[in-house]
């Protein structure tokens, strides 16, 4: 009887062995990989954010390009940039990108005359009328 139940025994660690090879169990203290995270946001989260990598100087001549048009459409004084801190610049007269794309001059009419302003490309969120 001793012989078959650690024959049974045997079996048993065998099985259970072979049963937590196929599971694959992380430590908490270990991080998933990136596989393994992006795996997770995908069936998790419905809304996964995506990046998309631009050119400083293509998204200020995009920015140039839109202001052109809808100063066309409005009058100058109605189109107005949003910024990442809340501010806005409306009454614009001028808007020229430098050379490099990563900067823009805004000239303004404010209540205390024309006024320059200088923002970075990656600050402006929007453009509106």
């Amino acid at each position: 009887m001793k012989t078959i139940s650690s024959a049974l025994l045997c079996a048993l660690l065998l099985a259970a062995n072979l049963h937590g090879a196929a599971q694959t169990i992380m430590p908490p203290e270990a991080k998933p990989s990136a596989a393994t995270t992006r795996e997770m946001s995908v069936s998790q989260e419905p809304s996964v954010r995506s990046s998309m990598i631009i050119d400083p100087k293509q998204r200020a001549q995009d920015f140039q390009q839109a202001y052109d048009m809808l100063k066309k459409e409005k009058t100058a004084g109605k189109v107005y940039f949003q910024f990442s801190d809340g501010s806005s610049i409306g009454n614009i007269i001028d808007m020229t990108t430098m050379a490099n794309g990563t900067i823009v001059l805004f000239r303004y009419n404010s209540s205390q005359g024309i006024k320059f302003q200088i923002v970075k490309i990656e600050d402006i969120l929007t453009l509106q009328y």
